[in-house]
């Protein structure tokens, strides 16, 4: 299972959880297959990420080994600053490896 940002997802893919609207309204189950309609609803629904099944997390931070050594350091500082003040629990790891991903994409992007 990896989390992928909304703009990744591929007609196919399956979701590995299920999707809720900002009301806690499950609006598209685990189990089902990506569609081109899914991917236009779950832009207009604000979605930005999904859990998809089979794929290693390996493939989803492929990205951040495309980015050359002073750019990541700049990003590794950023990130510092901005949870310094949080214990490292698991989920802030998580959250701290997300905000690295998106601040890859934006400067590859």
């Amino acid at each position: 299972m990896a989390t992928l940002n909304i703009k990744d997802l591929k007609p196919g893919m399956i979701l590995a959880s299920p999707i809720y609207n900002l009301k806690g309204v499950m609006i598209l189950g685990k189990g089902i297959e990506i569609t081109r309609k899914h991917l236009s609803m779950l832009k207009s629904w604000g979605t930005l990420e999904v859990d998809v099944e089979n794929l290693e997390r390996s493939e989803v931070d492929a990205l951040l080994e495309e980015t050359d050594e002073e750019t990541m350091m700049a990003i590794e500082r950023e990130l510092e600053m901005r949870f310094a003040a949080v214990n490292e629990s698991e989920v802030m790891y998580e959250i701290k490896r997300i905000a690295k991903k998106q601040m890859i994409e934006k400067i590859l992007n």
